[in-house]
């Protein structure tokens, strides 16, 4: 079963508890880091008498957006809020919505077109190599995710080579940000925050939550399978660990259990038969 599109929940459930406690939650961090943004920007703008009550989950929203824009800079006038809200909430839906994949494909290569027209007018036409990534996010910043795969995937051929590897690196992008890894421009990385503290096993899972969020589109993508791969192989490794430092039961009280059970299959002496050790030695290992 696949520990992504069978859901996260859904992988070892039965050890979930032990496994994937409150330490390594999935979404623990992230909730722990939108509290503490929540918090500074509250204190931050208490004095205003003018400021607007939001709910707490907007607030931690709002806090998670302004936090996450930072690492996606764009030219005066224009916008990143697609690709900030993507890292939050992948299935999110703006350019996209209501569209099939090739009306997605059409409407993303018009917003392109626009995107370096606006450029261009502003006296400074695009520069694929622009300092920060500036220019590539400006071009692509109003394209949600599944806009962002019709781009990368070449729907109806409508994109170029270097518009599909700008919109696979912000892809890979988002989803490096949702599991607490840096990518940004480097004069950020100081204000960045891993919301997991190093918890690689809380990171795999946010990497799965995210993964398992995005459209059916990339899903059937071998894109987001490869994505996945890693993600699946260190979750699975961290589960066969957590069964691994089980203690095993000591082999006398195995056998001392076995013979209560058995009453007759231990020698006349008191010790167990060559049966029973062979019995027990098998169970020993179907454990391990």
């Amino acid at each position: 079963m696949s520990i992504i599109s069978g859901g996260v929940a859904g992988y070892y459930s039965a050890n979930a508890a032990s496994l994937y406690g409150q330490k390594t939650s999935a979404s623990s961090g992230l909730e722990a880091l939108s509290a503490t943004l929540t918090n500074a920007s509250a204190t931050a703008t208490s004095a205003s008498s003018s400021t607007v009550s939001l709910s707490s989950a907007g607030q931690q929203s709002n806090a998670l957006s302004n936090y996450y824009a930072q690492f996606f800079p764009v030219r005066s006038g224009m916008s990143a809020d697609a690709l900030v809200r993507s890292v939050i909430s992948p299935g999110a839906t703006s350019s996209s919505q209501g569209k099939t994949l090739p009306e997605v494909a059409t409407d993303a290569r018009s917003r392109l077109d626009a995107n370096y027209a606006t450029m261009k007018a502003s006296g400074t036409a695009y520069d694929p190599n622009s300092q920060d990534n500036v220019d590539n996010i400006s071009l692509m910043g109003n394209l949600d995710r599944r806009s962002l795969y019709a781009v990368s995937a070449n729907v109806d051929g409508l994109f170029t080579d270097q518009e599909q590897s700008v919109a696979g690196s912000l892809m890979k992008q988002q989803l490096s940000l949702a599991m607490g890894e840096f990518v940004g421009p480097a004069g950020s990385e100081a204000e960045f925050v891993d919301p997991f503290a190093g918890d690689e096993t809380a990171r795999n899972l946010a990497g799965a939550k995210f993964l398992s969020a995005v459209s059916s589109d990339e899903k059937s993508s071998a894109q987001w399978s490869q994505a996945k791969a890693p993600i699946e192989t260190a979750l699975r490794s961290a589960a066969l660990k957590e069964q691994v430092a089980k203690p095993l039961p000591n082999l006398f009280d195995m056998l001392s259990s076995s013979n209560k059970e058995r009453g007759s299959d231990s020698s006349e002496t008191g010790f167990p038969s060559l049966q029973n050790i062979q019995s027990t030695n098998s169970s020993l290992l179907a454990r391990a």
